[in-house]
Formats: C-alpha cells, structure tokens, sequence
C-alpha cells in the first residue's frame, strides 16, 4: 500500500494562467430542465473570439484570468484531442474548481463542468443508501452532457478523435461516470481520473463496478481531517479501485468543502482562508504533476 500512498508536502503550485484562455457559461436544458453548464478552452481555437478582452468572474468574489465569450464554436480545423470533463459535488455549481479548469485550458484542454441539478428535496443524510438513491437523479445523464458540448462547440467527441479523456470530479461528482458505466453507455476512450474528497462509499457494491470500467489512472486527493458523515475514511476507497492503477494523495489539512471555491463568507477567518488556499494548492499541485511533459 505505502508506493501507493503520497502523502504531499506543502507545495506552491502556479496558478496564474494566461488570458489565452476563454470561458463560456450559460443554462441549458438537459433531459428537460436546466442545467448551468461551462466550458473552457484555448482562446485561439474560437471561431469567433471575443473582441473585448473580460475577464470572468466566478461567483462574488473570484475573478478567474479566463476571457468571457457568448460563443464557444471551434474553428473548422480544429480537432479535439485534449478533452476533460469536470463535475462537482451534490448540488455543486460548474465554476466549483475554475482553478483546475482554467490549468486544463492553458495546456490546450477543452474542458465542460455541468452543474449537479439542484432539487430542494435532495439532502444529504447519514443514511448511505438514501444519498445514492438521491443521487440517481441529482445530474444529468452522461451522454446528454456530452451530446451538448458538441452542439455547443460544433466539434462531435468520438473515440476517433480522442482515445482518453481526464475526469476531474468533487465529492459526489463521479456518479455520472459511475452510472454510465452502469448502463452501458460509457464511450470508448479510457479515462483518467482525478477524484477530489470522492463520496463513494455512499453506495455499496462499487469495487466491482470501478475495476471493470475504462480507466487507465486514478489519481485520489483527499485529507486526513475530511469527516464528512457520509464518506468514510481517504484509506477505504483504495478498495474500491484497481490497485496498479491508483495513487492516493493524502493532504495533511482540509475539510470536505475546502476542495472547492465557494463564496467567501464575512464570518470566515484569516486562518480559515489560508487553510482554504492551502487545500487548493495541494490540488493544483497534483494537477501540475499529471500535466508535467504534455504538449500544450
């Protein structure tokens, strides 16, 4: 188990990216309801990039080195090769991991993060069973959320164009893949994931499930202190997983929700605020590794 298990030091990662970068959001309707939906991209891979260089906002108090743009049309020529698909966790928004996103974009990745659809009756409970019950209908279908990043970007996603695509998800957000996989609707590629605080030991009976789906590398970040309810400890989910193919990244801080940026709150602290950055830069750390050596 010990070659399997990182445990990182505290390391800076950059994180400033360039405004090469654009970013598209909008809510679309998948499976008949909406669906707030993003997509980053390399700026110059646009059919019509934006005149005026804006730069995005997430949430109230993030501003992200992303150019805004209505339209995310690829150009003719361009061929997908680099794709990343981003979801986060229960009732999660697309914007939860735009630092990740726009990393992803610089190196030439396009990049779609589909928010879970938020339902007033889905809360999260102690319950694992209820969570996963909950959980059937919290996202949309796989192939929905891929059908609409073609017809978004023009540019249709085939095992033709891409072989392998990164699966980078919070919490919760590896149901989509799951539930894919489960009905036999999963596309062809391989994936590599990158599972941040992952909520799976929610449902039982997915050791085999997870060892017969098309992954190639499983990348687990998650933190001695997470105690969510729900969860389970970060040294379980080895077990849910192919070993050969699974390192586990065990940070020394953060909370579950400190995976992700969520709007800063006046009763936060400084020290709460650090300690939020550090997670996030463990995060971006790991990502940078992964990246390490590919063409941009």
């Amino acid at each position: 188990m010990l070659d399997m298990l990182i445990t990182p030091r505290q390391t800076t990662a950059k994180t400033n990216t360039s405004t090469d970068v654009a970013m598209f959001n909008n809510l679309v309707t998948l499976e008949g309801r909406p669906t707030n939906m993003a997509i980053w991209c390399p700026l110059s891979e646009l059919a019509n990039p934006p005149e005026r260089q804006q730069s995005a906002r997430y949430y109230l108090s993030h501003m992200g080195s992303a150019v805004k743009t209505r339209c995310v049309e690829a150009k003719p020529d361009v061929e997908i090769k680099k794709f990343c698909l981003m979801l986060p966790g229960f009732n999660g928004g697309p914007f939860d991991c735009f630092h990740l996103a726009e990393k992803l974009a610089q190196q030439g990745y396009w990049v779609l993060s589909v928010g879970c659809y938020i339902n007033p009756n889905l809360k999260p409970s102690e319950d694992p069973d209820k969570v996963a019950f909950a959980l059937a209908d919290a996202y949309p279908e796989y192939n929905a959320m891929l059908r609409a990043f073609s017809l978004l970007t023009g540019v249709a996603l085939s095992d033709e164009r891409i072989n392998r695509i990164r699966y980078v998800s919070f919490s919760a957000g590896i149901y989509p893949l799951i539930r894919a996989v489960c009905a036999g609707n999963c596309p062809n590629w391989q994936h590599d994931l990158m599972l941040m605080a992952p909520g799976l030991s929610a449902t039982r009976g997915l050791s085999g499930t997870l060892r017969n789906a098309p992954i190639t590398d499983i990348q687990l970040v998650h933190s001695e202190q997470d105690r969510h309810p729900t969860y389970g400890s970060p040294l379980a989910y080895l077990n849910m997983f192919d070993r050969n193919k699974t390192t586990l990244h065990l940070l020394q801080e953060g909370e579950h929700y400190d995976f992700i940026h969520l709007p800063r709150k006046t009763r936060h602290t400084e020290a709460q605020s650090q300690h939020e950055q550090t997670v996030k830069s463990e995060c971006l750390a790991v990502l940078d590794a992964l990246l390490q050596g590919e063409k941009p």
